[in-house]
This record gives structure tokens, C-alpha cells and sequence, in this order.
């Protein structure tokens, strides 16, 4: 889209000066939640006394509002915030800030076709931290498309944390020793997915889309995935991916593709195309970005006001 952007990994008022001063930004953009959001009044002191836009990316709405984004969007007063559940958007409003909707999507630069490693080769990959919500549609993801694979021949990989621990715990399987891979680095997700056969991502909710899954189809993999309306809506099944809705489909689906290369290849390349023009930041990014402009435009001129 053209912007220059300067992206600090971590959080200190030096650094944040240092980054403001040089590159006097238009706007602070931020998303997500992890260790470094939680340093809120310092990010609420910067942005006031630089008198930056702040944008904000809910990108767990709308399954963690109430946990995290209403609690950090509070504390930090947004200008504007981009959220992925349309339901959100009036909560937002409420809370006097503009909202407006934006899906999680793709970065194709990076989660991109990569190079067959034999150190991640298998028939069945799993990239998932163990995760369990107590709502009903994560549990039957998981028995789906997860749990079944514990005691089927398959070569299979999992790569995650609390996979020894927690399986067993709340669906009384225990996964064997040599399935378990332990974490993987971020950067490498795209070679697992390239090595693989096929890739597992489980939906956590029925009417969205994991970011995980995107980021397979982007990487010309093979996805197999819940079906799910929200899988359904936005994916053709059987043309950009397959799904399946128990664990007698998923063993079925699974030994079908691993017996029927070209059609696992097909589905893998036509997958990637569609999502790269679909769901690319850079394209569903352009279709809000107006909004935030004028929104914007507005903050420069009360900032201007303020300071005569």
C-alpha cells in the first residue's frame, strides 16, 4: 500500500521515543495481545504526548473482547479499532471509537511455498498449541481432526506445547511420545507446511476462520480443516480445501489424499491462488483503509486546533 512502516518488537519508553523522533510517524498501529500489551499506560503516555493516531487491531474479537480488547482498548483509548467480529463493532462504539471490521488474513511474503525439508516430512501435520475453551464447538474440533490421529498408523507430527499433558486431561487419550515435536519457531511454520502432506487446523469457533489456516492455504499446502458455515462461506470445499465433521471422516479423508497425490496437489495450488487474492492484507487492508484515512484527517485537524 506504500507506507513506510518502522516495527519495534519490543516495548520501552526509550525505544518508543527513539522510533517517534526519527521517523515522526502519522500513526501507531498495534495488534493482537501478548506480553508487551500489557505495559498499557506507558503506550497511553506515549501516544498522548506525541499526539499519534492509534489504531488497533482486535484480532482475537470476538472470542477474547471481554477478556482482553475491551479491558486493553479502556485502557488505551484507540482513535480507531479494526476488528474481526461485526458484532464488536458497536460495542466499540459505545465506548465512543470508531470500529470497523477486518478479518484476520494473509502475508504471502512470508507464509509462502518453502523448500521440501526432510526434518519436518510427514503424511499429517498438526502446528497448534494445546487449547481448550470451554465452549462446546472447540471440543468437537479437536475430537475431530486431532484426537483420532493418537492411534492411527499415520506418520504424524504435532508441534505445540501441553499436547503430553493436557490431551489425556480432557479427552482421556494420551498422544504417543513419537507424535510430539515439541515447540516449533514461528519462521519455520511455512517449511513444516510445505513438508507436509497434509495440515491440520481445527476451528475454534464455527463462524470464523483461524488465523492458522490461512496461513497453510498461503504456503501452496495441503489443508485439511472443521466444517464449519464460516470454513464454508469463505472456502470452496473439495476445490480450495476439504473438511471433515468426525473422526470417522477425518481417518477416511486423510488415507483418500495420501493414496491420491494429484488431486491433494491440485486442491493445495488451487487453495493458495484463491486466498492469496481473497484474504492478503494488502488487498482486504485497502478496502477499510479510507475510513482510517478520514478518521485520520480528522485527528490532524483537532490536533492542529488544540495547539492553535
Amino acid at each position: 500500500m506504500g507506507h513506510e512502516v518502522y516495527y519495534l518488537n519490543t516495548i520501552s519508553k526509550p525505544l518508543m521515543e527513539e522510533a517517534i523522533l526519527t521517523y515522526k510517524p502519522d500513526m501507531l498501529f498495534d495488534m493482537g495481545w501478548d506480553i508487551e500489551h500489557w505495559n498499557s499506560d506507558l503506550r497511553t503516555e506515549i501516544v498522548k504526548q506525541h499526539q499519534l493516531f492509534h489504531v488497533y487491531f482486535a484480532e482475537e474479537d470476538y472470542l477474547s473482547y471481554e477478556r482482553w480488547s475491551k479491558q486493553y482498548v479502556t485502557a488505551t483509548k484507540p482513535d480507531f479499532v479494526l476488528t474481526r467480529s461485526e458484532d464488536c463493532i458497536p460495542k466499540y462504539k459505545e465506548m465512543g471509537i470508531k470500529a470497523a471490521y477486518l478479518d484476520v488474513g494473509i502475508v504471502p511474503e512470508f507464509h509462502r511455498p518453502m523448500p521440501y525439508d526432510s526434518r519436518y516430512a510427514c503424511e499429517v501435520s498438526v502446528v497448534d498449541h494445546f487449547s481448550y475453551k470451554p465452549n462446546v464447538f472447540l471440543h468437537k474440533s479437536l475430537s475431530d481432526l486431532i484426537i483420532p490421529l493418537f492411534d492411527q498408523p499415520f506418520d504424524t507430527k504435532i508441534w505445540g506445547k501441553k499436547w503430553n499433558t493436557e490431551a489425556v486431561r480432557y479427552f482421556g487419550k494420551q498422544p504417543p511420545a513419537h507424535l510430539l515435536q515439541g515447540i516449533l519457531p514461528f519462521h519455520h511454520t511455512p517449511i513444516v507446511y510445505s513438508s507436509a502432506k497434509i495440515n491440520i487446523s481445527p476451528q475454534n469457533v464455527f463462524d470464523q476462520i483461524s488465523n492458522r489456516t490461512y496461513d497453510i492455504l498461503s504456503s501452496g499446502a495441503f489443508l485439511l480443516t472443521s466444517d464449519t458455515p464460516g470454513v464454508r462461506d469463505k472456502l470452496q470445499v473439495g476445490v480450495h480445501c476439504d473438511v471433515s465433521g468426525s473422526p470417522e471422516e477425518t481417518i477416511e479423508k486423510i488415507s483418500f489424499y495420501l493414496k491420491h497425490e494429484n488431486a491433494r496437489q491440485k486442491i493445495a495450488k488451487t487453495g493458495m491462488l484463491y486466498a492469496r487474492e481473497r484474504f492478503s492484507y494488502k488487498n482486504t487492508l485497502q478496502k477499510v483503509w479510507p475510513e482510517i484515512e478520514r478518521a485520520l484527517q480528522r485527528h490532524h485537524s483537532s490536533v492542529q486546533k488544540d495547539n492553535g
